[in-house]
């Protein structure tokens, strides 16, 4: 059957495609699931409808990101969905404990003992999950469902995504997304010679 979508974001064919692997990753009881998307993808998007699939189904979720301008830009996108139901935990911000969605500044969340509930955790540049600093948020969430968003599921020191995340969805490869128009190819040029040497 046709999973339900918000009526205010009609997903693409790889959208659609991406959240039916998450819901069927977690159904054969993958509870970290990792999912690849190029830059232009629409994590957003994809993350908004993960959110208000779990609201609809009387659960809580939690959506951490990196930076203070995503953490406000992603609660404005998520509360035009989910008007009234989604709060803010950063420094300088009111809390809102009773609402169903809170999205969080990693960092904020790190430094506090107390964590909200939540039985969806979605983790934004999940790649840095693996760091010593980082780690010790998704650990807090032993029973929550974990869905992590990356563009890149390579670390630059080598270290493995495989103990954190133990499933891995691609959404799209660029390609897909340029022979659809969703992006626009590129031609790259390069100088012949590098400063300090030949290339």
């Amino acid at each position: 059957c046709r999973r339900p979508h918000h009526p205010m974001i009609t997903p693409h064919d790889y959208q659609s495609r991406a959240l039916a692997e998450v819901a069927a990753a977690h159904a054969a009881g993958h509870r970290r699931v990792v999912v690849v998307a190029p830059p232009g993808a629409g994590k957003g998007s994809l993350a908004a409808l993960l959110l208000a699939e779990t609201v609809a189904a009387g659960q809580r979720a939690l959506f951490v990101v990196h930076r203070r301008e995503i953490v406000m830009d992603i609660a404005e996108r998520v509360r035009a969905l989910l008007p009234q139901q989604v709060g803010v935990i950063l420094a300088g911000h009111d809390a809102e404990p009773h609402v169903p969605v809170q999205v969080a500044s990693v960092q904020t969340l790190l430094a506090r003992e107390q964590r909200p509930a939540a039985d969806l955790v979605i983790a934004d540049e999940a790649h840095h999950y693996k760091s010593a600093e980082w780690s010790p948020l998704l650990a807090a969430y032993p029973a929550a469902r974990i869905v992590g968003f990356t563009a890149t599921p390579e670390r630059s020191d080598g270290q493995p995504l495989g103990d954190i995340f133990d499933r891995l969805v691609v959404a799209a490869h660029y390609s897909e997304l340029i022979k659809a128009g969703h992006l626009v190819d590129c031609r790259v040029f390069q100088p012949p010679e590098a400063l300090g040497g030949r290339i």
